[in-house]
């Protein structure tokens, strides 16, 4: 809603009292006092009897403000209560969550106790089966992948438990795996309380707390596995992570280099954000991007192509190195159109056009001023009035729509020069034959791989750039010719 405010789309809220726009008293109290004035937003409270268009927020600001404090009072103290009702819930063995774990459902006769659901238990005991069997997660979570069953998320979606569209396509994943045979639920304990996350606390973020803060509950529900069973699966668990961190260490000496273009580079195909992965080879760190669809969704389009970063980023370097340098092009191009659309180069020329209109509809302004006091005294009739002020109003607004043109153009052609200038000087900077990574995270908006054989990059100039253009070439709005350029197609 904010972005909605600050764009002008809405110009006035309404709500039932302040503890509506906020709970922090300090936060709202800026935004009443300083930020919603300064935006021109009207702001009604039903409750708290205030208008901003008729009362400021000083006029009243020792009763806004206690107001303010009370409603975070009462906040803070209502989410320590639900806190600790949740907690003595807990300590009891009593279900105080509302996502079940894969293999229970909620007990028909008692709600905030668990039972064993026909449907997935016996999963639940394949997967510990299979791990006992030396099987990997990745493993297990393949195989269940190849039988098309569904995954939690979609399990708890297709039952209703779940409102999250996107998990009806989720599949099965390793750290799902790794999440069950690590979980002493299924050793029919209630496990609680391994998150935590409040508004009053880092800002709502939320928190994985340690295994000795868990609320740990024995035997309140049917067990799936026996204990020897968890624990050869805790076993292979710790192994597994200490072997892992071992290969970690091994190449510890060779650095991580972070490429901020990751974040803007897209599968063609399906749309989703690439993922980037590093392996070691020969001592050296080689990098590559694919897209994980395939592994993560259940009937995905795109393939699982690879592409590697040295070639990749060649490539994309190459294209924005001749991009930048047609900044010249675009400039004469820009100017060539501008003539033949009959725009004015002369900048006196334009500056005294602009002084002239000005002074005319200063005049116009004075005109209608005296007609009115013509008007009071008696010496010009209230049709002729009407009349004149009508006339002398279709004039001015003539004026201030040509006046509004030239500064238009003006804004324009300034716009485009500022641009041309900028890029020009960061290309007259550069001491290597490539772009600098910093300049490549700034000039360019979006990667988009559609194969490995072709790559399109939209610029982050682009909008602003192709609108001046799209001004000049097609008033009617049919298209101008720059977004076919800042649209580069590599190959």
């Amino acid at each position: 809603m904010l972005n909605d405010i600050k764009s002008g789309a809405i110009n006035c809220i309404i709500v039932k009292d302040f503890s509506r726009i906020g709970r922090n008293y300090i936060e709202v109290g800026n935004y009443l006092e300083k930020i919603f004035p300064f935006l021109g937003v009207r702001v009604v409270s039903v409750n708290d009897n205030f208008d901003s268009e008729n009362q400021a927020f000083q006029s009243d600001m020792l009763m806004n403000s206690l107001a303010n404090i009370v409603n975070e009072y009462y906040a803070r103290d209502i989410s320590k209560k639900v806190t600790q009702t949740k907690k003595t819930m807990q300590k009891k063995g009593e279900l105080a969550s509302g996502i079940l774990p894969y293999g229970y459902k909620k007990c028909k006769t008692d709600s905030r106790k668990l039972e064993a659901d026909s449907e997935c238990a016996d999963i639940v005991r394949k997967i510990f089966s299979w791990r006992a069997g030396g099987k990997g997660c990745g493993q297990i979570a393949k195989y269940l992948n190849e039988l098309a069953l569904p995954s939690p998320g979609q399990y708890r979606y297709m039952n209703g438990c779940s409102a999250f569209k996107r998990s009806q396509n989720t599949k099965w994943k390793s750290k799902h795996i790794a999440g069950i045979l690590t979980n002493p639920v299924y050793l029919g304990h209630m496990v609680q309380g391994k998150t935590r996350s409040s508004y009053f606390e880092q800002n709502g973020k939320l928190r994985f707390l340690p295994k000795e803060d868990w609320i740990i509950v024995k035997n309140t529900h049917q067990a799936l596995i026996t204990q020897e069973q968890f624990d050869t699966a805790s076993e292979m668990a710790r192994i597994s992570s200490q072997r892992h961190s071992e290969q970690i260490a091994v190449h510890a000496d060779i650095p991580y280099i972070e490429n901020p273009l990751r974040k803007k580079i897209y599968c063609g195909q399906c749309g989703r954000l690439l993922t980037r992965r590093s392996r070691v080879r020969n001592g050296i760190r080689d990098y590559c991007y694919f897209c994980n669809s395939p592994a993560v969704k259940v009937n995905a389009s795109c393939t699982n192509t690879h592409i590697h970063e040295i070639p990749f980023m060649e490539a994309v370097m190459k294209s924005a190195g001749q991009q930048m340098r047609l900044t010249g092009a675009w400039q004469n191009q820009w100017i060539r159109q501008k003539a033949d659309m009959g725009f004015k180069d002369d900048s006196s020329s334009s500056l005294s056009e602009k002084q002239e209109l000005e002074e005319k509809i200063s005049y116009l302004k004075k005109r209608k001023q005296e007609l009115y006091t013509d008007m009071k005294d008696g010496r010009l009739s209230f049709n002729d009035f009407g009349a004149k002020r009508k006339s002398l109003t279709d004039e001015q607004s003539k004026y201030e729509e040509i006046l509004n043109k030239i500064l238009d153009d003006k804004k324009m052609e300034t716009g485009v020069i500022d641009f041309v200038d900028k890029y020009r000087k960061d290309v007259l900077e550069i001491k290597d034959d490539y772009l600098p990574i910093d300049i490549l995270d700034c000039l360019i908006e979006k990667i988009i791989i559609v194969s490995p054989e072709r790559i399109e990059i939209t610029y982050s100039f682009s909008d602003s750039v192709s609108k001046d253009y799209t001004a000049i070439h097609a008033p009617d709005g049919a298209g101008g010719l720059l977004p076919d350029k800042v649209r580069d197609k590599v190959r």
